[in-house]
């Protein structure tokens, strides 16, 4: 990673040729697959982002090519060089496994970031990963969903249930899928994937119900979660010291105590009356321009 970031190859890759940049790709793929491993959840996530929100994962693996289409402007030719840049089988990075984890790494960023949003229009539009939002969304419409058989379902069930706060059920689902059989070490692998599960679930916590709240235990949040104290003390600290949580921490009695931030039906409407004047300003200032 570190011989990767100091060559600032990132910088000039779309200038290379096509074998260069598949080889640059595969790299980018398997640091992600590292990052996992050692439970560097962002790290992760960062390194799969670009390959994923393509949606032509396999071409840029040189493990296939995208189906043809109406709209497809590629040559006889064009597709010839294509197949023939294509890998042997035996040197195909499972695409499955890489797809678990990029959804697992979206999960355990999204669902905190979805419940630190709320309701706030602004917040909400915050979007860490755009794929494994639209998968979401595809799955909250659905009528009926049965008990899950692919990976994809797997993830998003677990999802579901992180955002009820039911961390067991969610561990239980991702530890279910049977893809996690083809990474190395995989029961330390899911032991610290499920810690990171734990503590997402307790951040989630916090983001939904604190408003519920005046001051909570941290002892109590600890046996909820089935963290140690120092765990919670450092998770919350963090986020009080990030500004996501508006609260304070009391070591006498060993509680959280949060201060309540809500505004009165005045200042909302204040507040609503100054961003139509902000907008009506810069639709004028638009218009004389």
């Amino acid at each position: 990673r570190d011989r990767f970031l100091m060559s600032h190859l990132q910088e000039s890759i779309h200038l290379a040729d096509a074998a260069t940049q598949i080889l640059y790709n595969r790299v980018l793929v398997q640091l992600g697959l590292c990052a996992f491993r050692v439970g560097l959840i962002k790290e992760c996530h960062a390194a799969l982002q670009e390959i994923f929100t393509t949606g032509r994962v396999k071409e840029l693996l040189a493990q296939g090519v995208s189906k043809v289409s109406p709209y497809n402007t590629v040559t006889a030719e064009q597709e010839k060089l294509d197949r023939q840049r294509q890998l042997p089988f035996h040197m195909h990075i499972n695409l499955e496994l890489l797809e678990c984890v990029y959804l697992v790494a979206s999960m355990l960023l999204e669902v905190p970031n979805m419940a630190y949003a709320g309701s706030d229009p602004e917040l909400r539009k915050k979007v860490i990963s755009r794929p494994f939002r639209r998968m979401l969304d595809y799955t909250d419409r659905l009528v009926f969903t049965g008990p899950p058989e692919n990976t994809r379902d797997h993830v998003m069930q677990a999802c579901k249930a992180l955002q009820n706060g039911e961390w067991k059920t969610c561990i239980e689902l991702i530890k279910s899928i049977k893809i996690w059989k083809l990474i190395p070490d995989q029961d330390k692998v899911l032991a610290r994937l499920a810690q990171h599960i734990q503590e997402e679930g307790l951040r989630t916590y916090l983001f939904n119900f604190a408003s519920h709240y005046d001051s909570l235990s941290l002892s109590h949040l600890a046996e909820t979660f089935e963290l140690s104290e120092s765990t919670v003390r450092s998770l919350v600290s963090r986020m009080i010291w990030n500004d996501e949580l508006a609260a304070t921490l009391d070591p006498i009695h060993n509680v959280i105590v949060f201060q309540r931030m809500e505004l009165n039906r005045v200042q909302q409407l204040s507040l609503s009356l100054s961003d139509r004047a902000n907008a009506m300003l810069e639709q004028n200032e638009w218009l004389l321009d």
